[in-house]
């Protein structure tokens, strides 16, 4: 899944290589949405999580529509640019085998985010949106929040190789 141009997801599966070939050069922004494959008791099946990886993937793949854009837009932009930085600074860390970098500033930039779809809540906003765009502002705050666990994590092992 990537973003075309005009802001809409492209699924990789169903081009031709000449058109993902043209679709990267539009815009370079791939999401590879990935799961594991393991039990998940008698109730549930083995591809639970690479089900719900393909939904999160695809409903992230799609802006969030005009309303909820302009209110979710910075805090968005802050919180990925937040994890970008903790993951470059995660990785030379653990190359350094060094201490792992504080998460404060995603911790922060998450915090913020969740602040703004909490007001986008009040507003009632999202109580005119379609069920696929609310989807898609709920599966973002879902996606950050869940990125900002799994780094955590990462860092974690981080220190114990320091």
């Amino acid at each position: 899944m990537m973003m075309s141009e005009r802001g809409r997801g492209v699924r990789f599966d169903e081009l031709t290589n000449p058109e993902i070939v043209a679709a990267l050069s539009e815009r370079p922004l791939v999401l590879i949405p990935c799961g594991s494959t393991e039990q998940h008791g008698p109730h549930l099946p083995t591809g639970t999580d690479i089900f719900a990886s393909n939904v999160i993937g695809h409903a992230v793949a799609e802006p969030p529509p005009d309303p909820a854009r302009k209110m979710l837009d910075a805090p968005a932009k802050g919180a990925l640019a937040a994890a970008a930085e903790l993951m470059r600074a995660a990785g030379s860390a653990l190359t350094a085998r060094l201490a792992p970098p504080s998460p404060r500033d995603l911790d922060d930039a998450v915090a913020v985010f969740e602040v703004a779809v909490a007001g986008l809540r009040r507003s009632g906003v999202t109580r005119d949106l379609a069920d696929d765009a609310l989807g898609r502002v709920f599966a973002l705050a879902f996606s950050l929040d869940q990125l900002r666990q799994n780094l955590a994590d990462l860092l974690d092992r981080a220190a114990e190789m320091a």
